[in-house]
């Protein structure tokens, strides 16, 4: 619970920096985009062993493929709502990017949140 806690948080720097960064040289943008994607994907195997912990063993398979659909609807839902935030300037820059990375810390912090209290309910 503890290494969720601290990835999810860590994470929400890269991914705050990645969501309001300007024109970069490649270098650059590999130095910040890399600590990002690595921390996005390392918060998922705590996560996992959070959410399989909680299920009987024998309910455990319904269980993962239940979740594995409401993840899958709700990256889908999560794609479409940036979608439509965000939008094309004049000059090719996406507008509205900041706002989606304050809306992906919001969801971050409510996600550490309600570990917390799945954590307490077990």
């Amino acid at each position: 619970h503890r290494t969720f806690i601290r990835i999810a948080l860590l994470a929400i720097i890269p991914m705050v920096v990645t969501t309001h960064l300007g024109q970069l040289p490649l270098l650059g943008l590999l130095l910040v985009t890399t600590p990002f994607m690595m921390l996005f994907s390392g918060r998922m195997i705590p996560a996992m062993h959070l959410i399989t912990s909680r299920s009987l063993r024998r309910y455990r398979g319904s269980f993962l493929s239940v979740n594995t659909s409401i993840y899958q609807i709700a990256m889908g839902l999560a794609s479409s709502f940036s979608a439509y935030l965000l939008q094309t300037g004049a000059n090719g820059e996406l507008l509205n990017y900041p706002l989606v990375g304050w809306i992906s810390m919001g969801v971050i912090l409510l996600s550490v949140f309600v570990s917390k209290k799945v954590k307490l309910i077990a």
